[in-house]
Parts: structure tokens; C-alpha cells; sequence
């Protein structure tokens, strides 16, 4: 991820990007396609796996994280806490009014390799319980016994960025849907899994 981590540094500089773009970047960093191997294991699973299966996978990623990464500063400066990963469910539209969360689409994408790339360019934050939320099951789900496998993927990639354990908050739907309001981003995924959603507690970029 040098590549990825020369950009923010521009970005957070101010100085322009230059000439770098998402397909540049896919195209001349190997370590960007070893850090998205997720991507690469989903993409032998469909019975593909080939290097333009990857290349594709991987360029899509960045794609979102660009753009993302472009409003950045804004979100340094502005001091927005909160950012959401949305699942393919989720009402993002409806809560991304006029004066909402900005909304990107990142459809096809599985939150967990979206939420690996981007936390490699945004810390959670250190000085509160739960830099990372969750929807909870409704309690007709949990005697469904409907489970969120996703959620171990969660934990795994956050802690491993935050190198300790992050404290994960459930929060009931609706209280889910009102903290998503005060969010700087929601970024739309074709995640699938129930209860996909997570929530991050921007740290200091």
C-alpha cells in the first residue's frame, strides 16, 4: 500500500495528486493486490481467479477509495466522525439527503476488502470506547438464529489495523439509522450479509 499511503500524504498536504489514478496504481502495485487477496480467494471461489479477475477486483477498490480519498481533506478539516459502510439493504439514498452523508457506490464490492483498503488510509479513533458500531439483530432474527459470520472478518480487520482489540457498540436498527445521519460518508457496497453495516469513529489521519 506505499503507493496508497504517498497519495493520502499528498492529499493531506493539500498538493495535488498528479498523474496518479486508480488504474495506475492497480497496475504498478503488487502490494496492493497481496493486501486485497480476499479479493482474489472471491475471486477463485466464482471460478475465475485468473490475474485480470484480480486486476479488475482490485482496480474497483480503488476506484471508490480515489474518490474517497479525495474528500479527505475535507474531512480532516471538518472534523466528521463518523463514516459508514453500507450493506446492499441499506437505506443510503434516503439518508444521504441534501444536507446527509456524501454517498459513494462501491456496488459489487464486499465490505470487508473495502474496509481493509480504507483503514489502512483512515485510523479509528483512540480515545473512545467504540471507534466501530454495528447493527444488532432484532430479537426475532436471534431466535431465527440468523448469524452475521461477516462480523468475525470485521474484527479481524480492525484489529489488525488498530494493532489491539477494538471495542465493537450494537446498536439497534434505528439507532443504527440516526448516527448514520451524522456520518460524513456512507459508501454503498454489494455486500449481502445480514446485517452487513459497520460503522467507524474517524481517528487523527
Amino acid at each position: 500500500m506505499e503507493q496508497l499511503q504517498r497519495m493520502l500524504e499528498k492529499l493531506k498536504s493539500g498538493a495535488s495528486p498528479g498523474g496518479l489514478t486508480s488504474r495506475g496504481i492497480a497496475a504498478s502495485n503488487g502490494q496492493v493486490r497481496r493486501r486485497c487477496g480476499v479479493l482474489e480467494r472471491q475471486g477463485e471461489q466464482r471460478g475465475g481467479g485468473g490475474k485480470g479477475d484480480v486486476d479488475e477486483a482490485v482496480a474497483s477498490v480503488l476506484s471508490v477509495l480515489w474518490t474517497y480519498a479525495l474528500d479527505l481533506r475535507c474531512l480532516v478539516r471538518v472534523g466528521f466522525p463518523f463514516n459508514v459502510l453500507a450493506d446492499i439493504n441499506f437505506p443510503t439514498r434516503s439518508i444521504c439527503n441534501a444536507e446527509g452523508p456524501k454517498e459513494y457506490r462501491a456496488d459489487g464490492i464486499d465490505i470487508p476488502a473495502l474496509l481493509d483498503a480504507i483503514l489502512t488510509l483512515m485510523p479509528l479513533d483512540n480515545y473512545v470506547d467504540n471507534p466501530v458500531a454495528v447493527m444488532n439483530r432484532t430479537q426475532e432474527d436471534v431466535m431465527r438464529g440468523v448469524e452475521v459470520p461477516v462480523l468475525k472478518d470485521y474484527r479481524r480487520i480492525c484489529d489488525l489495523h488498530h494493532k489491539s482489540t477494538v471495542k465493537i457498540a450494537f446498536l439497534e436498527r434505528f439507532e443504527f439509522y440516526e448516527r448514520a445521519k451524522n456520518a460524513f460518508a456512507i459508501i454503498q457496497t454489494g455486500e449481502t450479509s445480514p446485517y452487513g453495516n459497520i460503522l467507524l469513529t474517524r481517528g487523527v489521519c
